[in-house]
């Protein structure tokens, strides 16, 4: 083996077990969510569903963080009473290889009741912005296929258009082979 192979080998073994990403750990798999045990929340999340025209087996998981950026808070904390929350509900009951429909509501502001703004298919990691430092920047990306996609901007607002916070060196290793 060449001397250029043993480096290569090496980094990438290196890097491999660094990820600068940020995602939240429950027991040994990555997931981000806590399941929704209120009835009263499952029924709003089904109820705003209905009226998008969506179908789901009620096996909701959700995790909510307010959108002025504050630092994420799970099903289990206390959220801040002002200001808009953005909610990513995944249906646990329909999945789609390691992705289930993720969809992404608002409530706060204007409502109480959650309203969809968002709909796609993701994995169990989420991925938030800590200190965001523009207006429109992601808020929170969820982990899809290699990469991430962003559910909502600081803003509130859908952003699968804005880059996600994922950066994993396997997703960079295949963006240089033009996958």
């Amino acid at each position: 083996m060449t001397k250029f192979a043993f480096m290569l080998l090496a980094t990438t073994a290196i890097l491999s077990f660094a990820s600068p990403a940020q995602a939240f750990l429950s027991g040994e798999d990555p997931d981000s969510y806590s399941r929704v045990q209120e009835p009263d929340v499952q029924a709003a999340y089904l109820d705003a569903l209905v009226a998008a025209g969506e179908s789901s087996t009620g096996k909701l998981h959700a995790f909510r963080v307010a959108a002025s950026g504050d630092r994420a808070s799970s099903d289990r904390d206390t959220l801040p009473g002002k200001g808009l929350i953005v909610h990513a509900v995944q249906d646990r009951g329909l999945p789609r290889g390691t992705e289930y429909p993720t969809f992404v509501f608002t409530s706060g502001d204007n409502t109480r009741r959650p309203v969809l703004i968002y709909k796609t298919h993701a994995g169990m990691r989420l991925f938030i912005s800590e200190t965001p430092t523009s207006d429109k920047e992601c808020l929170l990306s969820a982990e899809k296929g290699w990469s991430d996609v962003c559910l909502a901007d600081t803003e509130g607002k859908p952003a699968p258009d804005l880059e996600g916070h994922r950066n994993d060196f396997w997703s960079d290793l295949l963006k240089v082979f033009g996958f």
